[in-house]
């Protein structure tokens, strides 16, 4: 039977042992490239990846050339902004389709509402005095520019030593985070372009993140969300050990992720997972998962 979440093409190992499910590119606000990111997969033994980056696919297809001569399963993917009963969130689909019209067109819409807002910010930085200069940050040109693409644009130019300062200057400047999808709406998205829909990193509690509670999660699955990203670096074992016995509990995917942002950024360091830890999803995936013996 074909399996509708990996194309043909993909090469699939015989037997998984060893994934990591969430990682960001360039094309959204990672460091991950074609170059570097198979590489140090298959230095680790890791054989399946998802490329999430934020509200964006482009950035697959190529992933997914560049991995398969390392024998390398890249799972069509995409973190996705949301908001549950007002409160924001972000989450996973696995295994959508990169095709699907109603997907694209979404994600152009998110593309072009941060493309306006940030040219009209690089108006503004220049008029106070902070001009970017393109040449030292190639990202800001197009229109594709986004809010992190400004953050590493301010570091790059001198005028901030660091992420949190850079942060403000763009606030300042008029740009902010605000574009997201009501998480019913993403879901049907998600299921319309044949994937599944996980919530990521469910127990982050720091500043701009808020945990999801038993009482949110009940009201995420009658929304129909498919699985919880129960691993990642940010959660504690307690965190762990909670999202995982909730989404046993109630027959969810399980899934397990690094959110990598690049080599060497710490916490968040590239991870070869377990297969066995997230089977169900990876078995939904059309991957055969390898037992406690092999």
């Amino acid at each position: 039977m074909s399996n509708p979440f990996l194309p043909p093409a993909l090469p699939r190992p015989r037997l998984v042992h060893w994934v990591d499910l969430h990682m960001h590119s360039p094309v959204s606000d990672g460091f991950w490239t074609t170059e570097t990111l198979p590489p140090a997969a298959r230095a680790l033994g890791i054989q399946v990846l998802a490329l999430a980056d934020h509200d964006e696919v482009v950035g697959v297809p190529a992933m997914i050339a560049a991995c398969r001569p390392y024998g390398i399963t890249v799972i069509p993917a995409v973190e996705i902004s949301i908001f549950f009963q007002t409160v924001g969130y972000h989450m996973l689909a696995y295994g959508v389709d990169l095709g699907n019209a109603a997907l694209l067109d979404t994600f152009n819409r998110g593309r072009a509402y941060y493309n306006t807002m940030c040219h009209a910010a690089i108006d503004e930085l220049a008029h106070r005095g902070q001009p970017l200069d393109p040449a030292k940050s190639p990202q800001i040109l197009g229109d594709a520019v986004k809010i992190y693409h400004l953050v590493a644009a301010l570091i790059e130019n001198g005028y901030a030593a660091n992420m949190s300062q850079a942060y403000g200057l763009v606030n300042q400047a008029g740009a902010h985070y605000g574009w997201s999808l009501p998480m019913e709406e993403a879901i049907a998205l998600v299921h319309g372009a044949g994937g599944v829909a996980v919530i990521a990193h469910p127990g982050r509690a720091e500043p701009g993140f808020t945990a999801a509670t038993a009482a949110a999660l009940d009201g995420m699955r009658a929304a129909g969300l498919d699985g919880i990203e129960c691993f990642h670096p940010y959660h504690t074992a307690t965190n762990v050990a909670f999202y995982e016995s909730y989404a046993q509990h109630h027959g969810m995917l399980i899934s397990c992720g690094s959110d990598t942002h690049g080599p060497g950024q710490s916490p968040r360091m590239l991870t070869a997972w377990p297969a066995a830890d997230c089977r169900a999803l990876l078995e939904r995936c059309g991957l055969t998962v390898a037992g406690e013996d092999c």
